[in-house]
């Protein structure tokens, strides 16, 4: 499915926060308090940016399969998961080698409801979720949706530049206290 560039955007911000809310209530169940992620607002970028690479490449995945097995062009579950997972760790994996160049130290950890909240996700996506999102937002005014990704992008723009901030006051507080030692 073709999208326009306001739509993938839009996208964008409902999946940042559909993961963040995803990922609070793993930490809830876990019984973990403590905020995971660059922003301190209600959303996590990198569960945005792997629901796009995931909207973005699971469909031409698909059909190459369903060409090479001579099948029809729906994906089965376990493809699915495969896929949200394969999207999730490509995220993670961008994500730690840009806090690590920042922070000068690694400061992200995969653990396995990460790889299950990952896998969840794809399969969510890709059977229905993104399509019954698409279809929704195409029904909503679009003035609506500008209304939406202002806000969000204000906010959102705020705390990705405190939460990088943050991780250069890091990286020099670590570099200052072995300096005095």
């Amino acid at each position: 499915m073709e999208y326009q560039l306001y739509e993938l955007l839009l996208f964008f911000a409902l999946y940042s926060i559909l993961g963040w809310a995803a990922d609070r209530c793993i930490f809830a169940l876990r019984r973990r308090k403590g905020g995971r992620g660059l922003c301190k607002g209600p959303y996590m970028p990198a569960f945005g940016a792997a629901a796009l690479l995931l909207i973005s490449w699971s469909e031409p995945a698909a059909r190459e399969v369903a060409a090479w097995l001579g099948t029809d062009l729906n994906m089965d579950l376990p493809a699915a998961a495969l896929c949200g997972m394969a999207s999730g760790a490509v995220c993670a994996f961008v994500v730690a080698v840009l806090v690590r160049l920042a922070s000068g130290k690694s400061l992200i950890h995969v653990s396995f409801s990460d790889v299950l909240l990952w896998m969840t996700g794809g399969i969510l996506i890709i059977m229905g979720l993104q399509s019954l999102l698409a279809a929704i937002t195409r029904w909503i005014n679009p003035w609506v949706h500008m209304i939406f990704m202002i806000i969000f992008y204000m906010q959102f723009a705020g705390d990705c530049i405190d939460g990088i901030a943050g991780l250069f006051k890091y990286r020099r507080r670590r570099t200052l206290s072995k300096e005095r030692e």
